[in-house]
């Protein structure tokens, strides 16, 4: 059983380790290599994937081809294009690995076995989408109520990983920010 995936899961419910080794068996696992792509914009998302290791990026080009990034996956974080995922249209995101990333993957038909089978996942999938709602809420406010040197003090104070494991450029898009502003800040920074 993934002590992560357990973790992830408890955290947020009552599920027991038989539960969970249950849900697991839904999941297959897999492995990527840093700078390959799980899947691309143009693709349907066929999977649910759960970081246990490494880190991703999720990230998608607007009209000029600039890179938007929209989210990160590092370890205990779920990732995927939900809007593709239960739509089965295609997807506008991309997810590529910024680490060398192992992760659980689930599919959609699997996902709707395992919540027939493990009905008090429902409740665990509302909790998280509920709170990845929230923090998407949460992050726009950020984007239209703070100065880039606020969003990046509290994205560092939130993940202060996030200096050494993500490249400068991809901290930058995700705040809304060119990577010259973020040097200008990252150099006057007290963190």
């Amino acid at each position: 059983m993934s002590e992560l995936l357990y973790k992830n899961i408890s955290d947020r419910i009552d599920i027991s380790c038989e539960e969970v080794d249950k849900f697991k068996s839904y999941f297959k696992s897999d492995k990527v290599k840093k700078k390959r792509h799980l899947f691309t914009s143009g693709e349907i998302c066929k999977y649910m994937y759960f970081v246990e290791k490494g880190l991703l990026r999720e990230y998608y080009l607007d009209e000029k081809g600039e890179d938007i990034t929209i989210q990160f996956g590092f370890e205990e974080h779920w990732v995927g294009d939900l809007y593709s995922y239960f739509s089965g249209e295609k997807s506008n995101l991309n997810v590529e690995a910024l680490e060398d990333t192992q992760f659980l993957y689930l599919a959609r038909d699997d996902f709707e076995r395992a919540l027939l089978s493990i009905p008090k996942l429902e409740r665990f999938f509302r909790l998280l989408i509920q709170k990845a709602y929230v923090t998407t809420q949460q992050r726009l406010a950020r984007i239209f109520t703070e100065d880039a040197a606020e969003r990046y003090y509290n994205l560092v104070k939130r993940r202060p990983d996030i200096i050494s494991r993500v490249p400068q450029y991809h901290i930058a898009s995700f705040l809304g920010i060119k990577p010259q502003s973020l040097s200008r800040i990252r150099k006057t920074a007290t963190i």
